[in-house]
């Protein structure tokens, strides 16, 4: 899928100072426990319907475009569709993340009715007891693969979201055959991260450098890691410009795995977090010179996932480990093909 629009126009939001999109957990309550999953286990208080409306009503004044809904699994809350229609209703461009679990025929004819933007799903292998040692719940990759088919069925448009770790590598290669057949939208991500809170079991599923540099032979995932873009010494970091993340209990983040508090909606309005919260005033005005690999030419692909230098680092500003493992790696892997076709020229 090309993302440029999407990007393009939120630049345009980062440069007045306005929110564009909102990512919002419902709930961090999951059927599934998922053995990479970022996300912090505690639960606190979620809130009410009520408190959701009033929020959305309030992004709306802010002319926020974009609203994502995830968790946990957010068709959890029995409310849920209660908020869908009501954000769909507001007209917000609404997208839902979720397992697929929980969409059974009903769930989904009740979708089809909504304006959603569309449904991701996550995958996490080809085969049943790969998928389901992973979510560690017996059932749940027939039940992933059925609400597929439902959201086929009824029009819905969906993504697959597969997480390429190390135990389902191999799948993951034959299932972008299959998903290209099928004609599916599907996201291949290899980079894991730590928990939320910086715990670095989940690391322990990351792909090895074998794995990734299989992975690297193809040529577009070879430009996620080494897309070059210009980046100006004085250039803009994308941490609170117009992206926001709220989390069940109301608390306000510059985004969904940077974990800096900045100021609660129980208690404060959006507007008032969003121009007036210090944490998110402080992240503003952090510049590209103020990290230490500015100088990278593929630093422009960093930027665009800021949550890896703290969550994996000591500092914000480091360097993150991960991306810079797959850019050597990219690196590597294009100048061998650039060998291979200077070779083949030569031949001829």
């Amino acid at each position: 899928m090309n993302t440029a629009p999407y990007y393009n126009l939120y630049s345009k939001f980062a440069d007045k100072g306005l929110i564009n999109c909102v990512h919002m957990d419902c709930t961090y309550r999951c059927n599934l426990n998922c053995r990479h999953c970022y996300q912090i286990k505690d639960i606190k208080e979620e809130l009410k319907t009520r408190d959701i409306k009033r929020i959305l009503l309030q992004l709306k004044k802010l002319r926020c475009f974009e609203v994502n809904f995830s968790g946990g699994e957010p068709f959890l809350r029995d409310d849920f569709f209660e908020i869908l229609i009501f954000a769909t209703g507001l007209g917000f461009r609404v997208r839902v993340l979720t397992n697929g679990t929980l969409l059974d025929r009903d769930c989904v004819k009740k979708l089809s009715k909504i304006n959603i933007a569309f449904v991701k799903l996550s995958l996490y292998g080809l085969k049943e007891e790969t998928h389901d040692f992973t979510t560690r719940v017996k059932g749940s990759f027939n039940r992933t693969l059925k609400a597929v088919g439902l959201l086929e069925e009824f029009g819905i448009k969906f993504r697959i979201a597969f997480l390429v770790m190390k135990h389902n590598f191999f799948e993951a290669q034959i299932f972008k055959r299959i998903a290209k057949k099928k004609k599916w939208d599907v996201v291949f991500d290899h980079v894991i991260m730590p928990t939320a809170d910086r715990k670095l079991f989940p690391l322990r599923y990351r792909i090895t450098d074998e794995q990734a540099s299989l992975a690297l032979e193809d040529a577009d995932t070879r430009k996620q890691f080494i897309r070059e873009k210009s980046v100006k010494p004085a250039g803009r970091w994308v941490a609170g410009k117009f992206l926001a993340y709220i989390a069940p209990d109301g608390e306000v983040y510059s985004n969904c795995a940077l974990r800096i508090p900045c100021g609660n909606l129980k208690f404060s309005s959006f507007s008032d977090i969003w121009h007036n919260s210090e944490a998110l005033n402080r992240l503003r005005k952090l510049t590209v010179k103020d990290f230490e690999c500015s100088a990278c030419k593929f630093f422009s692909r960093c930027m665009s996932v800021p949550p890896l230098f703290l969550l994996e680092e000591e500092a914000l500003t480091e360097s993150p480990k991960e991306l810079c493992r797959f850019t050597k790696l990219a690196i590597a892997k294009e100048k061998e093909y650039e060998k291979r076709r200077f070779g083949h020229e030569e031949g001829k």
